[in-house]
């Protein structure tokens, strides 16, 4: 909406230089207001307005009065209508602006991002995040052209009358100030500078700039083949927004490309989400299933569904929840390159930008479980021994459970028929998600005597993986003590080959 809004106010702005009557002044008022009123930026067109007025009086075009009176309805017309926009700062009209002007650019919000191949805090980004951003998604023919047009800008300007030089010079200062203001004040930014998007239009304009540069100092015949290569780029840009497309907000040009994956955000709002969920609920026939949200945002993105297939979502935030869901849908933000690994599940679906995977979905695989009924022994437990076999009786609802709170002596101990092969193992929590171990060890024997720790590679809420391990006998020992939290479990899964 500013972007609208700052681009129709800059027009209204050249206007009003190019023939600064009452009635642009009244115009231009209302114009920074509304626009000032969404974001408190807008108000930089003010003062350039007044100045301009002001020089136009140093410059004998118009008298005092006349300077007093437009000055007067700029200022007056705009404060009125800023503050009767807003509600909210009608009790201190003043405090509310200094509050704005300090919200603008020290936003309160803290998030990891990767920029450069890291994970930086919004609020710890370097100077040169914005220049950045904007030179790897901008075009690049936009940024030649550009350049030309701020060189063009510099060699032309005794030639301009006083207007148009004027025009030129607030449009760089409309560019540039916002950064600059950003990058002194060390403002909180975040998802490449898509706040900073209403810059865009004094950004084309010297594109503009290059472009009538270019037409102007070429000679007749190579006007035709600049118009060509134009167009031709134009053309590239808008066949890879056709081909890409719902996701052609993730653009990246050829300067970086080929490597965003490993150093840049992309889908941060998560759109491609609902592609997943589509697939999903066509590849799955069942009135009902488990997803698991892996920064996916689902619980916003299913609104974009029909209520007959929102219905169908049972929704588990990575993390959370008693048992694995059957699939995962993951947002690869924050992710460096294409690689996501969820243990005991399979990618089968992407959603892809060029090379770049924006998101997948992933579907838990059981070609290597071994259940617990077919392969254990015996359990023994320091507590309630009588519950223990109730992880092997592929009955969930029963369960075994401490009944007491975590602390660093309870364990359980697996006597496998014969000796298994392992290099996983998943859990079933009962009904309170929060009851499993906060710190789990894992140890492996082959005689029940001498016991050898077993180094977890990865977990999950209830996914353990480790390196391949043969074993007779596992044992799991909590090793953390809580003041909140039990520990039960339904059932045991788990992952390896048995011995032949």
């Amino acid at each position: 909406m500013f972007f609208s809004w700052f681009t129709i106010t800059l027009f209204i702005y050249i206007e009003f230089i190019l023939s600064p009557g009452i009635l642009h002044c009244l115009l231009l008022a209302l114009v920074i207001a509304i626009s000032s009123n969404v974001r408190i930026i807008g108000i930089i067109v003010l003062p350039f307005s007044c100045f301009y007025l002001l020089f136009l009086f140093i410059r004998k075009r118009i008298r005092l009065s006349q300077l007093l009176v437009k000055a007067a309805l700029l200022i007056g017309v705009t404060v009125f209508f800023w503050i009767l926009f807003l509600p909210a700062s009608w009790d201190n009209p003043i405090r509310f602006l200094m509050d704005s002007y300090q919200h603008f650019s020290r936003y309160d919000f803290d998030l990891q991002e990767l920029y450069f191949g890291k994970l930086i805090p919004s609020n710890a980004k370097p100077w040169h995040y914005l220049p950045v951003w904007i030179g790897i998604t901008t075009p690049i023919i936009y940024l030649v052209l550009f350049f030309l047009g701020i060189f063009s800008f510099f060699q032309q300007q005794k030639k301009l009358k006083i207007e148009n030089r004027w025009i030129d010079l607030s449009f760089i200062c409309f560019l540039l100030i916002p950064i600059l203001i950003a990058i002194l004040k060390k403002s909180t930014l975040y998802n490449g500078w898509r706040h900073f998007y209403f810059i865009y239009c004094p950004f084309m304009y010297f594109v503009l700039y290059g472009f009538l540069f270019i037409k102007n100092v070429s000679k007749q015949r190579f006007r035709y083949p600049l118009y060509a290569a134009c167009l031709f780029s134009l053309f590239i840009n808008v066949r890879w927004m056709v081909i890409n497309h719902p996701h052609q907000m993730v653009y990246f040009n050829k300067l970086i490309r080929n490597s965003a994956d490993e150093l840049f955000e992309r889908d941060y709002w998560a759109l491609s989400t609902r592609n997943s969920l589509e697939f999903l609920l066509n590849y799955d026939a069942d009135p009902e299933f488990l997803v698991g949200d892996y920064q996916s945002s689902i619980d916003f993105t299913q609104y974009a569904l029909r209520k007959k297939d929102r219905d169908r979502l049972v929704i588990k935030q990575y993390r959370k929840g008693v048992q694995p869901p059957e699939y995962m849908a993951a947002n690869y933000s924050r992710t460096l390159g294409n690689d996501l690994n969820f243990p005991f599940y399979d990618s089968i679906y992407n959603v892809k930008v060029d090379d770049m995977i924006l998101a997948s979905v992933y579907q838990r695989k059981d070609d290597d479980e071994l259940s617990a009924e077919n392969i254990v022994f015996r359990i023994q437990t320091n507590i309630h021994q009588e519950l223990a076999a109730n992880l092997f009786d592929n009955d969930f609802s029963t369960a075994w459970i401490t009944g007491r709170l975590q602390n660093n002596s309870d364990y359980l101990e697996i006597e496998f028929m014969n000796p298994v092969t392992l290099w996983g193992l998943t859990y079933y929590l009962a009904s309170d998600e929060t009851d499993f171990p906060r710190s789990l060890r894992l140890y492996s024997s082959m005689d029940g005597i001498l016991w050898e720790p077993i180094d977890i590679v990865s977990e999950d809420l209830t996914d353990y993986t480790f390196n391949q391990k043969q074993m007779k006998f596992l044992k799991m020992k909590n090793t953390e003590q809580s003041d909140r939290f039990l520990w039960s479990m339904t059932e045991l899964v788990f992952h390896g080959s048995t011995q032949d």
